[in-house]
């Protein structure tokens, strides 16, 4: 059994063993795509977005401070709480007339604010490219009044700056991610099974490995006859 391996060991081992590298690369690749095109559900992403703002009137002119703008980006938080709620999603499920409990459509939203600005994104996510812009494109026709109605904003507080459109290629799961995630998973085992197999390896197959286990050195070698042998070679294991 090899005690260690060196750098230059390892190189060699590697080089030497590149094959059974390269086959598994090949084949966990291969295997991660298969799985992914195959067997795995795409699922699809459509998002609509919502203007928010708060704004105070002046002598009926409309006037955005700084702090109206922070204070906006704070109230998204709150608003996407409030278009996840029991009231919003019941709409939603009506109109829609889905087979679905609240907890199932809220699973498939997400709400995020798109940057440092004052527009909040809802995301749809499903099976059906058309029923995730359908969820979406629902949540703000209903979610601006229960937001209003609950906060106590302005009509203009909240209103729909763009519709979600049914998208024409799956968010996930990632083919190419997959594939290459695949392959350099099989590329690693391969090489940590190479390596192994090295180190628990107790064939000694020339002059090297006799100084290298038993710690003595070598008087001198015999050379090796021709052997009418199959195998051609001969080799020799020793017991540690």
């Amino acid at each position: 059994m090899n005690e260690g391996l060196d750098l230059k060991q390892i190189l060699r081992i590697l080089v030497k063993r590149l094959w059974i590298i390269v086959l598994c690369l090949i084949v966990g690749g291969l295997g991660a795509f298969s799985i992914t095109k195959f067997l795995m559900t795409p699922m699809y992403t459509s998002s609509a977005t919502m203007y928010v703002n708060n704004k105070t009137k002046t002598d009926n002119v409309d006037i955005i401070s700084g702090s109206d703008l922070v204070t906006s980006q704070k109230l998204i938080s709150t608003y996407s709480q409030i278009a996840q709620t029991p009231e919003v999603i019941d709409q939603v499920i009506r109109k829609l007339k889905l087979d679905m409990t609240v907890g199932q459509v809220r699973s498939m939203l997400s709400f995020s604010a798109v940057g440092e600005t004052e527009i909040m994104r809802i995301t749809a996510t499903s099976e059906d490219p058309e029923l995730a812009a359908n969820l979406a494109n629902a949540v703000t026709e209903f979610a601006p009044a229960v937001i209003k109605s609950v906060i106590g904003i302005g009509e203009d507080s909240v209103s729909v700056l763009e519709s979600a459109r049914p998208s024409g290629s799956p968010s996930s799961p990632s083919t190419t991610k997959n594939t290459l995630i695949g392959a350099l998973a099989g590329a690693v085992i391969a090489v940590l099974i190479v390596l192994l197999m090295e180190m628990f390896d107790t064939t000694i197959r020339g002059e090297e490995d006799v100084a290298a286990h038993y710690n003595i050195p070598v008087l001198t070698c015999i050379p090796e006859l021709e052997s009418t042998t199959k195998k051609g070679k001969y080799a020799y294991e020793y017991k540690s």
